[in-house]
């Protein structure tokens, strides 16, 4: 198993690292997806990934009600890029057709790879009906978006449908924290190193930390609300991975939502050292009644060598928490 290091010196290392310029390493605006290899996460063909419009409008492939959904610009932008042009996801999508669901995930990998120190961002939408303006979700209202660094292969990049099988450094952020206390986390080579909920409140060793609701009311201030904290649903989210190496061997990783900081931890370099990417994914066979409003949307995609550090402050607080068994909402 991977370990975490999370001396005080460590983080002092972390802390005192900055980069000067900022050149941007590759972009991407999704108007297509050719610097992607696009595929499911888990056996099994029960997802889409297509190139959409999102202001003007779209619908997702198997609907109940063929809803026209649009959006607004997404807050980060690409030079020479549609301004309303991403990739939209969506998993476990047919079942409801059929009456039987499967556990599903896509990710996109980049084809470029990236080492030493940079940053990789994106803009994520998770949409799902938000019980006010559309139809409340009744079931299967549980996804995730997902982030990798580190990636060395195609088919299984992260979330929790792929999370065994994953290479490099992973993350996954439940929509609307309905995955019990365990609404984000992050995986290394197949090994779950860090995890946090949104309604936590003891610590098990050995995951750090997993409670402390003001990050999600700190991070998703205009997401939707189901009744507890605030969630990442609804609104669009700015992603931040940020990848320091910290000596000849290791590197940090800390994973960033609308600017703050929610995971981190150290791993080897050769676990950052890669390619990038991005997905989305249903954890749990259970269909969404309500599927015309269940998908991810991505853009804005870029990696940087500006490398956005966390505070003393933050890095502190990582120190404490703990983790719990998972239920679906």
């Amino acid at each position: 198993m991977k370990k975490i290091a999370f001396s005080l010196a460590a983080l002092t290392a972390v802390v005192t690292v900055s980069s000067a310029s900022a050149l941007p390493l590759f972009e991407d605006g999704l108007d297509n997806t050719s610097a992607f290899t696009i595929t499911p996460t888990v056996a099994g063909t029960n997802v889409s990934a297509q190139i959409v419009n999102y202001g003007t409008g779209f619908s997702v492939p198997n609907p109940l009600g063929a809803v026209v959904r649009t959006h607004i610009e997404a807050p980060r932008t690409v030079a020479g890029s549609g301004a309303t042009t991403g990739l939209m996801m969506t998993a476990n999508d047919v079942g409801f057709l059929g009456g039987t669901g499967v556990a599903a995930g896509i990710s996109a990998v980049s084809t470029a790879t990236f080492s030493g120190a940079y940053q990789y961002s994106f803009d994520m939408y998770l949409s799902i009906s938000d019980g006010v303006t559309e139809p409340f979700p009744e079931a299967g209202s549980t996804e995730q978006g997902t982030a990798a660094v580190g990636q060395t292969n195609t088919t299984s990049t992260g979330g929790w449908s792929g999370r065994a099988t994953s290479s490099g450094v992973n993350t996954w952020i439940t929509n609307e924290n309905g995955f019990g206390s365990a609404d984000a986390g992050l995986w290394n080579d197949g090994v779950e190193i860090f995890r946090r909920g949104d309604n936590r409140t003891s610590v098990e060793s050995p995951f750090t930390p997993a409670y402390n609701e003001n990050l999600w009311n700190t991070a998703f201030v205009n997401g939707t609300n189901f009744g507890v904290n605030q969630t990442p649903a609804n609104h669009w989210v700015e992603v931040d991975i940020a990848v320091v190496p910290q000596d000849a061997n290791t590197s940090s990783v800390g994973v960033h939502y609308n600017g703050v900081l929610m995971m981190f931890a150290i791993v080897p370099n050769a676990d950052v050292n890669g390619a990038i990417a991005f997905g989305y994914t249903d954890p749990f066979s259970s269909i969404n009644d309500q599927p015309d409003f269940m998908y991810g949307l991505f853009d804005n995609i870029t990696v940087s060598d500006t490398v956005t550090v966390p505070e003393p402050a933050s890095m502190a607080l990582l120190a404490l928490g703990g983790v719990a068994m998972l239920r679906r909402r």
